[in-house]
């Protein structure tokens, strides 16, 4: 099963995507509404927060996982892969392919956060 993690509603397009990618497979999303936005905490919150959900979403079943958050995908999913020995597939890489790929100019931008503090 799927596991997908988000830091809120956003989420759902990942969802959304995945289902229609791949029909085939389970699913099962957590949107941390109470707790977002993500953007603005500091990278040990992320993480250990990260970390409760993902030890949530593998109590229901998910064999791996999709970080539907960017916040958590720069910040935790490398954490969270090698604490549960698990595949995370993290939304910031491929867009920040295909945005190279498609354009000779690229500006990076991002949520506030305090990564760089």
């Amino acid at each position: 099963m799927i596991g997908v993690l988000g830091s809120g509603i956003v989420g759902l397009t990942v969802v959304r995507e995945l289902i229609k990618q791949l029909p085939e497979y389970d699913l099962i999303y957590l949107g941390d509404t109470a707790r977002a936005p993500y953007g603005d905490k500091s990278p040990e919150t992320v993480t250990r927060w990260a970390l409760q959900n993902t030890g949530f979403l593998l109590e229901k079943g998910a064999t791996l996982l999709v970080s539907a958050c960017n916040t958590i995908s720069s910040i935790a999913s490398e954490t969270v892969s090698k604490r549960y020995d698990l595949p995370v597939f993290e939304v910031i890489t491929p867009g920040v392919e295909r945005a190279l790929l498609n354009s000779k100019k690229f500006s990076p931008f991002s949520a506030k956060t305090n990564l760089f503090r």
